[in-house]
């Protein structure tokens, strides 16, 4: 089934991994000729279909929130991993028909799922509302817009979607957020997309944060990591908790070999991505052979932060360079050093941090010329910093850049010029 879905281009597929995928391989020629092929599945409406090419009849009901968004989503994607301002403005028709047929669908359902829902698929007894998944996309379609109509668009349709987003927002807290800022939704996708889609006053997103976490503790035990999300909550998840100040809580989840998780399949001998978490219960199976990327956007998580290598504006000429660093524990089984490659579109870029037994940190990286890069390293307000072995001068400058010292816990290097930089926080 796998080999079927790869022929005719899974848009749920795309829509969870395009990102991460980008960073494996130049996927810039690829894509661009497959949103082609995006544009001409469409049916008259203007509703990107599950597949593209799309085989089956032309009145078969085939699109639905979540799948059908990676029309939007891929090509958001691939603007900001490679900078092609051109692709976004080949699909600009074709997104805009797409968000205006999907909004009237919206408007005229009066409650009604869009589409055909798949839901948050691959879940384990945690099921999220098709009316919840509906709008939460349909708000991050109007707000993936507004920035990319800066290129593609025009001034009024920047406020049009912007506006529009605003009032989604309202009509999500008003439908799903309680009165003590809690979602009405208690299943795990649902905390993780309201968070990551910015759906939240600042109020509520703590509470919605202390019931994540409350969540993942109280489904964890013996042989469970406490993972229960699908496809589309897992996909955000690590991600949500690294932002909101919970990467222990992230590291944890990916290195266990508890079931569900990543180090879990590891630990049952898999060397690829799986259709499913691999077997579990007293009846174990042979896991399913075929390839599946419904939870290898963890790759993206793991290149932008815990290898920190992401870009400040779409096409990497400003690269944000922040891993998110565990402290050093005694005893405590945790990551220590990473060293990642990543070959964009401006040319290769390289790092390498690892935390020293004394608690110092190196970080060694490499940037291609033709760019900057914000480099941002944990550091307590009297630590000192080296690069290529000499103390910033009175003025903070160096060779190569400037030292700027923030409060919360981080120290910020603005480098202006390419190659190899070599710094050390003690």
């Amino acid at each position: 089934s796998e080999l079927v879905n790869e022929r005719m281009g899974d848009l749920g597929a795309v829509q969870l991994f395009a990102k991460s995928a980008c960073y494996h391989t130049d996927n810039a020629a690829f894509l661009r000729k497959w949103f082609r092929e995006l544009q001409g599945a469409r049916d008259r409406q203007g509703y990107y279909r599950r597949h593209a090419p799309f085989p089956f009849a032309e009145d078969r009901l085939s699109y639905g929130a979540g799948f059908s968004d990676a029309g939007i989503l891929a090509v958001f994607d691939h603007w900001w991993m490679y900078g092609d301002e051109e692709v976004v403005k080949e699909n600009w028709t074709a997104m805009k028909k797409y968000l205006q047929a999907r909004q009237d669908a919206h408007r005229m359902g009066r409650g009604r799922v869009f589409g055909t829902s798949r839901g948050d698929r691959l879940n384990l007894n945690d099921p999220t509302p098709s009316r919840f998944i509906d709008l939460a996309m349909l708000a991050l379609d109007f707000r993936l817009m507004a920035e990319m109509s800066r290129v593609a668009g025009n001034p009024i349709n920047h406020l049009t979607y912007n506006r529009t987003f605003v009032e989604l927002q309202a009509e999500f807290r008003k439908n799903f957020v309680n009165e003590d800022g809690s979602l009405k939704v208690k299943s795990q996708t649902a905390q993780v997309m309201a968070l990551r889609f910015g759906l939240l006053t600042d109020a509520s997103k703590t509470k919605v944060i202390e019931n994540l976490l409350a969540l993942l503790a109280a489904k964890e035990g013996p042989a469970s990591s406490g993972m229960t999300s699908g496809a589309l909550g897992t996909r955000s998840l690590l991600p949500v908790l690294t932002w909101t100040g919970n990467h222990k809580v992230a590291l944890r989840l990916l290195q266990t070999p508890k079931y569900p998780s990543w180090g879990y399949g590891i630990d049952q001998g898999a060397t690829t991505l799986r259709s499913t978490w691999g077997p579990t219960g007293k009846k174990r199976r042979a896991q399913d052979p075929g390839l599946d990327q419904s939870f290898g956007a963890v790759s993206g998580w793991l290149m932008s932060k815990v290898a920190g290598i992401d870009t400040t504006i779409p096409g990497f000429q400003r690269i944000r360079l922040e891993p998110w660093i565990p402290e050093r524990q005694a005893g405590a089984a945790s990551i220590s050093w990473v060293k990642a490659h990543y070959s964009s579109c401006r040319g290769p870029i390289d790092v390498h941090w690892k935390r020293r037994e004394d608690g110092s940190l190196l970080y060694e990286c490499d940037i291609p010329v033709q760019t900057t890069a914000t480099v941002r390293l944990p550091a307590v307000p009297e630590a000192s910093v080296r690069i290529d072995g000499k103390a910033p001068g009175e003025d903070h400058r160096f060779e190569g850049g400037f030292v700027q010292r923030e409060k919360k816990g981080r120290i910020t290097l603005n480098l202006v010029k390419s190659g190899a930089y070599r710094i050390e926080v003690k």
